[in-house]
């Protein structure tokens, strides 16, 4: 298929009723996953009101040790926050204000793809470059871990 005849197939689509179904399907499965992650988000809300957060980062830490690490690359990708880092960095995301002057003079647009969150003693600083990673700090900024 040459450039015309696919410019004008796509053309046609954007004008049909079948683009106009398939995006209203398409804002319904969003909806549904933000309803979803709405739903994480106060439950998680709850959950770190009720329980003693040192703990929690205790777990997490056992949790991103060096055999993880070795599991990821064993199944094929880079090492990455589980599912429950995962889901409190999406808390922060939605719940916490980022750290805007992190290293005294440099701030968040000086680093794009970096976002800092302070919270209950621990910085969570999420970069998300080519590979990305998440590092944890203490409050003082010594290394807690790195996934």
């Amino acid at each position: 298929m040459g450039f015309d005849k696919f410019q004008t197939k796509v053309s046609e689509y954007l004008k049909s009723p079948q683009f106009e179904k398939d995006i209203e399907e398409y804002a319904q499965k969003m909806k549904v996953k933000d309803d979803i992650m709405t739903g994480r988000i106060e439950k998680v809300d709850q959950y770190l009101s009720a329980i003693n957060f040192d703990i929690l980062m205790e777990r997490l830490k056992k949790e991103h040790n060096n055999e993880y690490e070795d599991r990821c690359y064993k199944n094929g990708y880079m090492p990455h926050p589980n599912n429950k880092l995962y889901l409190l960095l999406e808390y922060f995301n939605e719940k916490v204000p980022v750290i805007e002057d992190f290293v005294e003079g440099v701030t968040i647009d000086d680093m794009p793809g970096q976002t800092v969150y302070l919270y209950k003693g621990y910085y969570f600083i999420n970069v998300s470059f080519h590979t990305g990673f998440t590092r944890i700090l203490t409050e003082d900024k010594k290394d807690f871990f790195q996934i």
